[in-house]
């Protein structure tokens, strides 16, 4: 995974992306993101991270066996809206 592509999205386009990363990053270390984004340094990679990343794609397996493919319409229908009430 390239850790210094934060302002591009996965399809490299130019338009700007919000790497899902970038939105708790800064709670813990804003200095790190400016040098990501704004000056484009890399991250080393820690063991750390190889074992989060591998632990997510985990996940992700186990949640792509359970999900069923839906639209937005379908998500947001009166059907499937449910009252907290």
């Amino acid at each position: 995974m390239n850790r210094t592509s934060f302002n591009k999205a996965p399809q490299e386009k130019e338009e700007p992306w919000i790497n899902v990363s970038m939105l708790s990053s800064q709670a813990w270390c804003e200095l790190q993101l400016f040098k990501q984004v704004v000056e484009g340094q890399e991250v080393p990679e820690t063991e750390e991270m190889r074992q989060g990343s591998q632990q997510h794609a985990g996940l992700y397996e186990e949640f792509k066996k359970k999900a069923v493919p839906t639209t937005p319409e379908e998500f947001f229908s009166k059907e499937r809206a449910r009252s907290r009430e």
